[in-house]
């Protein structure tokens, strides 16, 4: 448990909601990537194996202190972070060469610089701007780290459907709420919503909660 994440204090009640829902997806995906053992393992949704996704992880936390430390300086930030799409569809992009080269170590390389955002973004302005952000046009910073914690909790199911279980948050209306609505939502309750934004489709059948 991270005692930044656990009380939240803040007049803004979607602001709290999204903090939560940040920190409850780092927690997940630490405790996932304390579970693997093989990190060759494939992860459908992004076409890459499992360790691919843990580096993928660390540089888009790493990313978001950039922004972050631009937006604070009043500077314009990098192509490369106010232009990347949030990638939560398809295939992953090439990563840059990475020295970190266990899948764990990524995992705890990615639980510590997750964290340390997430402290920042609750002392931080709200109303920061954030450059840009999957084509959704500057945005400010409650919404940027909404964005975030989605992109945590969707790999997170990546990595636990890998493992052969389910996972979902335990506030999927945020995002439902969030995100441009659907003209046909699927059926089976928010999350399957969010999921089917995502560009993901749940296997036929149960399967169990993973931790």
């Amino acid at each position: 448990m991270h005692p930044a994440f656990l009380a939240v204090e803040d007049p803004d009640p979607l602001r709290s909601r999204v903090l939560a829902s940040y920190g409850e997806g780092v927690r997940a995906l630490q405790r996932l990537g304390l579970d693997y053992v093989d990190w060759t393992l494939p992860v459908e949704a992004t076409r890459c194996p499992a360790i691919d996704l843990a580096g993928h992880l660390l540089e888009v936390a790493r990313s978001c202190h950039r922004l972050l430390d631009a937006a604070l300086a009043g500077v314009t930030p990098a192509a490369s972070d106010s232009e990347r799409v949030l990638v939560c569809r398809g295939a992953l992009p090439p990563a840059p060469p990475e020295r970190i080269v266990t899948g764990a170590d990524r995992i705890v390389a990615f639980d510590a610089v997750a964290t340390r955002y997430g402290e920042r973004i609750a002392d931080a302005d709200p109303d920061l701007r954030l450059g840009v952000w999957d084509a959704a046009g500057q945005i400010g910073l409650t919404r940027h780290s909404l964005l975030v914690a989605l992109e945590w909790h969707l790999h997170a199911w990546d990595l636990a459907g890998a493992l052969g279980w389910d996972y979902q948050p335990t506030d999927p209306d945020l995002f439902v709420e969030g995100l441009p609505s659907q003209p046909d939502p699927p059926p089976g309750g928010p999350w399957a919503e969010v999921l089917a934004i995502g560009g993901r489709r749940p296997p036929a059948g149960d399967r169990p909660t993973g931790p």
